[in-house]
């Protein structure tokens, strides 16, 4: 049974808070749909506003390229005098409270003595909702990527869990019992981070299909489209049009974007979607993808038959290009109605879903 617990003295915040996010609602289409955005989310670069405050960090990073974010609290003094739920024998501190801080371990791999250079990218993670299924045009979809790096010497990171599982999407509440465990893994940020959304000019699965990545102007030419978006983390642009590092509320560093593909995307079709390690950034390069960078893939496999048996409707497949230090992934939106193909043909109506396979450079992930 789990409990929520709540000092009185948080009351009057709390409360002014649900009183802000009523004021402010998410602006979108009654015709959109949306997918699952998290709004606890922050800009890293991004200083908090009044009442609201952003997430601890509880997973370790790697500052790859030297450019280091400021993060809540001071590493080994965690300060926990806030909100918090019990659940298995634990009190939980959860994110978003000034009276709760803690930060795992980070690192500088540029100032750091005998630390490897240029920091090699050990597995990239894609947002499942991207690889799950096609996303009907004029939905708001949620673009999410994040780098690991496997590491030699352990860092500090925090015992984090979420109050009730059965919640998803804004309602989620995680917290912290703070207990570090040394973790064999972190996240990696670089500077250099850029995001390039493209439409292709043939379905993504005519054989026929041909594109060259040009390193000089960071995109794809050939059966492709001109950038629709193109967004370096440098550019330092907040608000939903932007593109940038955040923590989550699971207090793990990622890239995110919310692509409003009613605003980004001439109409329903196959977009390519690329994530691109730039050097033509204005950050000093650091950073790189190598032949032994893999694909994380999601534990559902059990899916896999319904991706086959309805293909135009599957989510996209990550695909890494080392040699250009990208991953890529081509996604599809469909009609409102249902239809799988771009063209506007009945296609197979339904979800689709499952995970698909690497169909890259890179190897599959654990």
């Amino acid at each position: 049974m789990r409990t929520t617990k709540r000092y009185l003295q948080n009351l009057l915040p709390l409360l002014l808070i649900l009183i802000w996010a009523c004021e402010t609602p998410l602006e979108i289409s009654d015709k959109a749909e949306v997918s699952s955005l998290d709004s606890d989310l922050i800009a890293l670069a991004k200083p908090t506003d009044g009442d609201k405050v952003g997430n601890n960090l509880s997973f370790p990073v790697i500052w790859s390229d030297g450019v280091v974010k400021p993060l809540r609290g001071t590493y080994g003094t965690p300060q926990f005098d806030g909100l918090f739920f019990t659940a298995d024998g634990y009190d939980w501190y959860v994110q978003n409270d000034d009276l709760n801080t803690w930060q795992a371990a980070s690192v500088n791999a540029v100032t750091e003595v005998g630390y490897e250079s240029p920091v090699v990218v050990s597995s990239i993670d894609w947002g499942d909702n991207l690889e799950s299924k096609a996303w009907p045009f004029g939905a708001q979809v949620r673009v999410e990527t994040v780098l690991y790096k496997t590491l030699s010497t352990p860092m500090d990171a925090y015992t984090m869990q979420i109050e009730d599982p059965s919640v998803s999407g804004l309602a989620e509440v995680w917290g912290t019992n703070g207990v570090i465990y040394p973790s064999s893994e972190a996240t990696v940020y670089s500077g250099t981070a850029k995001l390039v959304i493209q439409q292709l000019l043939k379905e993504r699965d005519d054989p026929t299909l041909t594109t060259t990545w040009d390193p000089v102007l960071s995109q794809w030419t050939g059966d492709i489209g001109s950038p629709l978006f193109e967004s370096g983390v440098w550019n330092a642009v907040d608000g939903p049009s932007g593109y940038s590092a955040e923590i989550n509320v699971q207090g793990k560093v990622i890239y995110g974007y919310n692509w409003v593909t009613r605003r980004t995307a001439a109409g329903p079709g196959d977009y390519r979607i690329t994530f691109v390690l730039d050097p033509n950034s204005i950050v000093t390069y650091n950073t790189d993808f190598d032949s032994n960078t893999i694909i994380v893939l999601k534990e559902e496999e059990e899916e896999e038959v319904v991706i086959q048996e309805e293909p135009d409707l599957a989510g996209g497949v990550a695909i890494i290009d080392a040699v250009n230090n990208l991953t890529y992934m081509d996604v599809r939106l469909t009609l409102k109605s249902g239809s799988g193909k771009p063209g506007g043909g009945d296609g197979n109506k339904g979800n689709g879903g499952g995970k698909p396979d690497d169909g890259g450079k890179g190897q599959k992930g654990n």
